[in-house]
């Protein structure tokens, strides 16, 4: 089983439990399991996409992420 079929398998049982979790992952899917998981998306400077703002906000995943500090660019879905 892949990392990304293994953690949305994972998510499943959590939802099953009535967990509550903050679980922290680049695979969208999750986001996207039921009514009752939110998306949570951090944000960056819209005029300088390299510079973060360290704000969070509640949205849809968009499939873009950063890779590491060390990258200026972001990478696109």
């Amino acid at each position: 089983m892949s990392p990304s079929c293994e953690a949305i398998a994972g998510g499943g049982r959590l939802m099953e439990l009535g967990a509550l979790a903050v679980y922290v992952t680049f695979i969208d899917e999750l986001s996207r399991l039921g009514a009752s998981v939110v998306s949570m998306v951090s944000t960056v400077v819209p005029d300088d996409p390299a510079e973060r703002t360290f704000k969070i906000e509640r949205m849809l995943a968009d499939g873009r992420a950063w890779s590491g500090p060390e990258n200026s660019k972001r990478r696109e879905p």
